[in-house]
């Protein structure tokens, strides 16, 4: 699976994230420091019907504790569907974690500006 750095420098990529109203491929920036799935905006997780699941307490980088609504969905994960517990953000963008990333060797390579990710 192959990803890119963005005009910004971020390493990003390409993935499809479905609910019950349909599915929307999307751009997310890699984040080492989010444990789960993916983060998306409230907008989208709007568009997609996604289902409510649970409530849990998220511990921020700064060390802020909030709760936080986590919604069940699917997503196109390494040509296979995946299904995913999804948290939602009031930022504009989606943040894919290091969940998707434990069975495999994930390569930034800044200078080539390119990303990839392999299962092991």
């Amino acid at each position: 699976m192959k990803g890119y750095i963005d005009s910004s420098g971020d390493p990003v990529i390409e993935t499809t994230i479905i609910g019950s109203r349909g599915q929307i491929k999307v751009v997310a920036l890699i984040d080492t420091g989010f444990s789960g799935a993916i983060c998306i905006p409230v907008k989208l997780a709007i568009q997609l019907g996604l289902e409510l699941i649970s409530e849990v307490t998220v511990e921020y980088a700064d060390g802020t504790r909030k709760d936080e609504l986590v919604f069940s969905g699917k997503m196109i994960w390494d040509e296979d569907t995946k299904d995913i517990e999804i948290y939602l953000t009031r930022s504009e963008d989606l943040l894919i974690g290091k969940e998707l990333f434990n069975d495999g060797v994930l390569e930034i390579n800044f200078i080539k500006r390119a990303v990839v990710f392999r299962r092991q």
